[in-house]
């Protein structure tokens, strides 16, 4: 953890009178047990409401904050891993839904970005859409891909190709689009096929030979 510690040595309550500006020092000082990588530290500065009046009255406060990076010095560890794409196997509307994970192994944030789009088994290959995000470390970073479809119905090939730590991945699954109205029709035409071919062949067995 980083702490951060303003260097006003009275009091931490500013007035700043309309639109004028002022001047707020501030140190970071990092514990000097904290662990090598990268740590996140942030300021905030909010409104003090004036005292309320009254039985019943509402205090309003607004916050604004700005965030810091710090990377501590010594054996940094830049490790990272893609696990598998979510797609759902079935999906009966576009855009087409599924998800990325990276894993951060290491005690460092990495940049991550790349792309993902369709492709069906002829060539086709649909809209590219783009994504981008920092790992921090030692957690995982979900990426939520919506891809759009120019066919309602289809079976594509998911790909989501990935550029980080100076190396660039590909992971891939297969999901079929169609509308659940089509599925159940589909469906139901395939089972009573299935049935009709099953009721034939039993007939056929249960039948009697005839005498020569």
């Amino acid at each position: 953890m980083v702490i951060l510690k303003l260097t006003r040595k009275k009091s931490l309550a500013i007035s700043i009178i309309g639109v004028d500006l002022m001047a707020l020092g501030y140190t970071i000082t990092v514990p000097r047990a904290a662990a090598v990588g990268g740590h996140y530290g942030a300021i905030f500065i909010e409104t003090v409401p004036p005292p309320g009046k009254g039985g019943a009255f509402v205090s309003r406060v607004e916050r604004i904050g700005t965030l810091f990076y710090l990377t501590v010095n010594g054996a940094l560890s830049l490790k990272g891993i893609i696990e598998p794409l979510s797609v759902p196997w079935y999906q009966s509307v576009a855009p087409v839904v599924g998800t990325l994970r990276l894993n951060n192994d290491g005690n460092t944030h990495f940049l991550a970005e790349g792309t993902a789009q369709l492709a069906s088994p002829f060539g086709k290959v649909g809209q590219a859409v783009a994504f981008k995000g920092a790992v921090l470390p030692g957690t995982v970073r979900r990426f939520d891909l919506k891809l759009p479809s120019s066919a309602p119905i289809g079976l594509d090939k998911v790909t989501a190709t990935v550029k980080y730590l100076d190396r660039e991945e590909a992971v891939s699954a297969w999901m079929l689009l169609m509308p659940r109205v089509t599925c159940y029709i589909v469906c139901g035409t395939l089972i009573l096929l299935l049935a009709l071919a099953i009721w034939t062949l039993a007939r056929r067995i249960r039948r009697p030979r005839r005498r020569c």
